[in-house]
C-alpha cells in the first residue's frame, strides 16, 4: 500500500514539473520569437505593407476591414501618431496580440516633413503598444526601433 503511494506522489511530481517544464519553454518561445521579429527589420527604414497615409491622405481601406479589432487598432494608430505633425507616410506592419488579446504590439513607419520646407522629411520605425479599453484600442506606449 506504502509502495503505491509512494508511486502515485513520484507520478504527480513527475508530471507537476513537466508541466512547469512546458510552461517555461512556452514562455520563452514567445518571448524570444517577439524579440527576433521586433528586430527582424530594424535597420531597413522602408514603409510597411499596410499603408494607413501615403502622401498626406487617409487610406479609407478601414471600412473594408471586417475585424473590429485591427479597424480599432488601425484608428488609434493614425490618430496617436499624426497629431501636431505632417504626415506623409504612415504605415504599419502585422499585428502581434497578447495571449488575452488585450493588449497588442504594432511595428509604424512614419515619414515626417518639416512645417516650413516640406522638403525635408525624417523616417522613424517605431513600435506601438496598444491596450484595449471597453470596445476600443488605444496607444499607451512608443518604442524606437529606428531613425533616419
Amino acid at each position: 500500500m506504502n509502495r503505491n503511494r509512494r508511486k502515485k506522489k513520484k507520478a504527480l511530481l513527475i508530471l507537476f514539473l513537466s508541466l512547469i517544464v512546458l510552461v517555461s519553454a512556452f514562455i520563452a518561445y514567445r518571448f524570444i520569437a517577439f524579440n527576433l521579429w521586433i528586430t527582424s527589420d530594424a535597420g531597413v527604414l522602408q514603409p510597411y505593407p499596410r499603408v494607413l497615409i501615403l502622401n498626406e491622405i487617409m487610406n479609407h481601406d478601414n471600412e473594408l476591414i471586417l475585424d473590429k479589432n485591427i479597424a480599432g487598432i488601425e484608428e488609434a494608430i493614425i490618430n496617436a501618431n499624426s497629431q501636431d505633425r505632417i504626415v506623409l507616410n504612415l504605415s504599419r506592419s502585422d499585428i502581434r496580440f497578447n495571449l488575452l488579446r488585450t493588449k497588442s504590439y504594432v511595428k509604424v513607419f512614419l515619414q515626417t516633413a518639416i512645417p516650413n520646407d516640406r522638403s525635408k522629411t525624417t523616417c522613424i520605425k517605431f513600435l506601438n503598444i496598444l491596450t484595449r479599453r471597453n470596445d476600443g484600442w488605444k496607444v499607451r506606449s512608443t518604442q524606437d526601433i529606428s531613425i533616419e
